[in-house]
């Protein structure tokens, strides 16, 4: 992995700067297979996250330990602007940026050879022992909407099919003494493997488009997930809202997507 680039001296937020990174042509299939997306004729919305994700990884990591934590991510926002395109190289700029006990990473991701935005991803990111596995369970719980489609159970194997992809083995993840130690019944599901799979309620996208999510709660082994639609104006024009829930309906993810002019904003 090449190096990182140097913070420049008048921002030091800044953790690359133009950082050259690539998305390997196997990348985007494998990533629709973990996710339940295979056979679709578009990319997953969460492909960005993957590329570069190495280089990224490591200042989160950094930034979580220096307080006695692992890196959590509990807000994701993708803007892409069209496909990436399989074996295309990439300059990809990010900044860190400490608020309190969070973070908010924000990158850039540049088409090498235009030079064009071709996607951004932001996040808030905190240390685990900011974690409430509690959360969801204070809930008001609601039942699963009526057209919820069931995706399964959160086991071992959508664990690890989405650790090999994107390279997080995050103990909290795959670690059954690591997640207990944060008070979890045990292993959780990645917060983007989740995110990714409610891409299952989406009709073929269309660009530029904007998809965030909310991670309100985790879902430990075995958690049933129900994923629902709704559609809503805003001022920005339509959203189709999204929600991730177990079978008691507490929620998982809450998210949102939409797509066309201001999208990408």
């Amino acid at each position: 992995m090449p190096a990182l680039s140097s913070p420049a001296p008048d921002r030091p937020d800044l953790l690359l700067d133009a950082h050259p990174v690539s998305l390997p042509v196997d990348v985007p299939a494998r990533l629709a297979d973990a996710l339940g997306l295979g056979g679709r004729p578009d990319q997953p919305l969460t492909l960005p996250v993957l590329v570069g994700s190495d280089a990224l990884r490591l200042p989160l990591v950094a930034w979580a330990e220096a307080r006695g934590a692992l890196p959590v991510h509990v807000r994701e926002v993708i803007v892409l602007t069209r496909p990436l395109e399989p074996g295309a190289d990439f300059h990809l700029s990010a900044s860190l940026n400490e608020l309190g006990p969070a973070a908010e990473l924000t990158a850039i991701l540049k088409d090498a050879r235009s030079g064009d935005i071709v996607a951004r991803h932001e996040a808030r990111v905190v240390g685990s022992s900011q974690l409430t596995p509690t959360s969801s369970g204070r809930q008001a719980a609601a039942p699963p909407d009526a057209d919820a489609v069931a995706l399964g159970a959160v086991t071992e194997a959508l664990i690890a099919r989405y650790a090999a992809v994107s390279g997080d083995d995050n103990p909290v993840h795959l670690d059954a003494a690591a997640a207990r130690a944060l008070g979890l019944p045990g292993p959780i599901a990645h917060g983007m493997c989740l995110m990714g799979m409610m891409q299952q309620a989406l009709e073929p996208v269309a660009y530029p488009c904007r998809f965030e999510a909310q991670f309100v709660g985790p879902a430990p082994l075995g958690t049933p997930l129900f994923l629902s639609r709704a559609e809503r104006d805003s001022p920005a024009g339509p959203v189709t809202r999204l929600r991730l829930a177990d079978g008691d309906g507490r929620n998982m993810v809450l998210g949102a997507y939409r797509s066309g002019e201001g999208a990408d904003a």
